[in-house]
């Protein structure tokens, strides 16, 4: 799939500020899990969504079910696009995605911030559901409190919703982690107290960096990121100095 740099790449409305924070969204989701982070860090720092296919304006192109085509698409856009300084923020899925291209870019991140997702080179503790049929994928997710409320509450917009996330989950559970140095940025950790993320998990992303580390619990499930917004965005604040 091709793609100009634009269309990769959504610039949050009202951003403005120094920094530029590129956010990865979680699994399923799309540019709007960041509506409103630009007036919540501004005007410190400027917010920038990454589009994934298969959703909002990208709705009818093909998704990625592995994260290696996947950034072989995404960096060109990035490497053009991003420019110093600049942070990384991803959720879950996203956060995967962020780090695996921190690793990657010529020039990385100031800084990665990572939430709802144990460091890469732990154990894959997580019990594996895309491959589940339809009602029993949906079951699984539903356990995991993994589709927004407006999306649960609706048969139709899950019909639409499902078979997006079942792809992404599909790219986190076929992900392995290849051994390398670590990023020479700080890494920021998010976990939820109610989330089935092990904190000995969150813990080890301080393997994965040279720099600083700082690790964060906050009140909620694995969706903790929504609920808890302000005080994730206020800890950015405070980390980015």
């Amino acid at each position: 799939m091709t793609a100009t740099d634009v269309a990769w790449l959504r610039e949050m409305p009202g951003s403005e500020g120094r920094v530029q924070l590129v956010c990865f969204p979680h699994a399923g989701a799309g540019t709007s899990a960041y509506e409103g982070w630009a007036a919540g860090l501004a005007p410190h720092v400027r917010v920038s969504a990454v589009r994934l296919p298969g959703r909002e304006e990208w709705i009818r192109e093909p998704r990625y079910r592995r994260i290696e085509p996947l950034l072989d698409a995404l960096l060109p856009a990035l490497e053009s696009a991003v420019r110093s300084p600049f942070a990384f923020f991803g959720h879950s899925m996203g956060a995967l995605i962020a780090y695996e291209a921190a690793r990657r870019l010529h020039t990385g991140p100031e800084h990665l911030f990572v939430s709802g997702l144990g460091a890469p080179q732990t154990p894959d503790r997580r019990v594996h559901i895309a491959r589940l049929p339809d009602d029993d994928f949906v079951a699984a997710v539903r356990r995991l409190n993994g589709f927004p409320p407006t999306v649960a509450q609706d048969p139709d917009l899950m019909r639409l919703f499902a078979p997006t996330l079942r792809d992404d989950i599909g790219l986190c559970e076929n992900y392995v982690h290849a051994p390398g140095p670590p990023l020479a940025c700080p890494i920021s950790v998010f976990g939820g107290t109610q989330d089935d993320v092990w904190q000995g998990d969150l813990r080890q992303w301080q393997a994965r960096t040279s720099a600083g580390f700082r690790m964060r619990m906050l009140s909620g499930d694995h969706l903790f990121v929504i609920a808890q917004r302000e005080r994730v965005m206020q800890a950015i604040l405070e980390d980015l100095g």
